[in-house]
């Protein structure tokens, strides 16, 4: 199975059918990931997509080699995110490189990414339309590209965003960007929230837009009830998580060596499992309409 779905996409790049292709290729791998075990997909399915000659092609693609080449340390960094967010490749690539690029970031993958960004956004400006100047923080903000969509915060009804990071040129992106609006860039671990040795103010949002796809879920769970404790009376916290059968996942996980620590629905909702119920005002579980990424928002009770 495995070897006639890599067979049959590389044909059809061949034949210049790329993006289709890549988005069909997408989908067989993510479903054949459903159907293996783990035992499998490592022992069987990695070494054969490694050397069959089709992942020489993919790799002409900058968006899944610098998945591969993880040159901050690890894959999905700001850098990768904004190939999804402007879907704008690097110069001097080649022509079958740049039709593959075209096909990884507008998968349904890409198409999730997108939408949650957005959907921050909008989160943003909609506390902001309730008369108050919000605090707001983005943990492990990356490029902080939903700043950049915020009408709010360019409108300056925004107290401030705290953006904290600890990529260093991830920050210096921020800075450059949006250093010029009510954005506090902080330039710290992850490892200071948890231990409660970052001095931040009561926050009316906080988010960590692809922190948690990283995260096992004790530290998951303790990150959960570290940020909902910072909130505010009133405030909320979104707690983002690619789903388990999303239709990328095969793809980045055979070719892009990308790992995501991925959940279903009810893994995603118990990590909330170590904040104090009794404090939890409003409790919700969506998720985007392409089946990508789940989300848990929790309300701080007023």
């Amino acid at each position: 199975m495995l070897e006639t779905i890599l067979d049959r996409a590389l044909q059809q790049l061949h034949r210049g059918e790329t993006t289709s292709t890549v988005h069909q290729f997408c989908r067989q791998l993510s479903e054949l990931r459903l159907r293996s075990d783990d035992q499998y997909w490592n022992e069987v399915a990695r070494p054969f997509c490694a050397r069959h000659e089709i992942n020489q092609i993919l790799l002409q693609d900058p968006h899944t080699a610098r998945a591969r080449e993880k040159p901050r340390g690890y894959a999905g960094d700001a850098v990768m995110l904004d190939h999804h967010y402007f879907r704008t490749p690097p110069p001097d690539i080649s022509d079958i490189g740049r039709r593959i690029f075209e096909g990884t970031t507008s998968t349904v993958g890409a198409e999730g990414v997108r939408w949650r960004l957005q959907y921050l956004a909008q989160e943003i400006d909609r506390l902001a339309a309730g008369g108050r100047e919000p605090r707001i923080l983005s943990l492990a903000c990356g490029h902080l590209r939903e700043a950049g969509m915020s009408a709010a915060l360019r409108a300056g009804r925004i107290a401030k965003i705290y953006a904290v990071d600890q990529d260093a040129e991830s920050l210096a992106v921020v800075r450059q960007d949006y250093g010029s609006l009510a954005v506090e860039i902080i330039h710290r671990p992850m490892r200071d929230i948890l231990n409660r040795a970052l001095p931040l103010p009561a926050l009316d949002l906080a988010y960590a837009a692809g922190l948690y796809d990283y995260l096992p879920e004790p530290v998951a769970q303790t990150l959960t009830a570290c940020l909902f404790d910072r909130l505010a009376p009133g405030g909320k916290l979104i707690v983002p998580n690619f789903l388990a059968d999303n239709m990328v996942r095969g793809y980045m996980e055979l070719f892009m060596d990308w790992n995501l620590i991925v959940r279903s629905p009810a893994q995603i909702e118990a990590l909330d499992a170590a904040v104090d119920a009794a404090q939890i005002a409003q409790r919700r579980y969506h998720q985007d309409p392409f089946g990508t990424v789940g989300y848990l928002e929790l309300v701080k009770r007023g």
